[in-house]
């Protein structure tokens, strides 16, 4: 059963955000501010509560998790992936 979403985890986007976002991202690309951006996607982002990704073996046998990266997956892909060679190793 899934519990309702609570105000802060609402799934609509917004001009506000994508303004914000956009200002973000000209900093790092002012190319990006040629960019006409035709429709938005909002997601929830995944967090543990102390804000430190999850990542391990579980109880159950091979079965390793790699959890609460949400915004950094693609960053820490490779270091990740190198971890878990040396742990299933």
């Amino acid at each position: 059963m899934f519990k309702p979403l609570r105000e802060d985890q609402r799934l609509e986007s917004s001009l506000e955000s994508l303004r914000n976002f956009s200002k973000k991202l000209m900093m790092i690309a002012p190319s990006f501010g040629e960019v006409n951006v035709l429709r938005a996607w909002a997601g929830l982002m995944e967090f543990s509560p102390d804000g430190s990704p999850i990542y391990g073996e579980t109880e159950i046998d091979k079965l390793y998790v790699a959890r609460a990266y949400s915004g950094k997956s693609f960053t820490f892909a490779p270091k990740v992936g190198e971890l878990f060679a040396e742990l299933i190793i």
